[in-house]
């Protein structure tokens, strides 16, 4: 399955407190598989980052836009509606898409109001 393009739809980030942030947990959510007549499909999601203790939150919500033969996606499809849930094949890939695309985009969110970004950069050795 292509992976075409990643769309975000809404953003919501606030932070409450002004003090450390002690802990980030970071969620992503698939909550539909929507096929299209042109052999796509529209991949809806969630990606929530909670800054604890009750700190802020980050909200990103989007689709991602994929392609395959329609066999292919129907098969998808049908495995979506009996699981709510995308064979592994196919969730893992998308999974590290949203995951890549949506914590670049909270780097920026979030520095708006102030949140440190949901990743730990790596340390560069000389």
């Amino acid at each position: 399955m292509d992976i075409l393009t990643v769309k975000f739809t809404g953003i919501d980030a606030d932070r409450t407190e002004n003090v450390e942030i002690g802990e980030i947990d970071l969620n992503i959510n698939i909550s539909d598989f929507e096929p299209q007549k042109d052999s796509t499909a529209f991949v809806r999601f969630t990606y929530i980052v909670t800054y604890k203790p009750d700190i802020g939150r980050l909200v990103l919500s989007g689709f991602v836009v994929v392609r395959d033969t329609p066999k292919e996606i129907t098969k998808v499809a049908s495995h979506w509606k009996k699981n709510r849930r995308l064979p592994a094949d196919v969730e893992k890939p998308l999974l590290n898409m949203i995951s890549a695309s949506s914590t670049t985009s909270a780097i920026f969110v979030g520095h708006v109001v102030d949140l440190t970004p949901p990743f730990v950069p790596p340390l560069i050795s000389v």
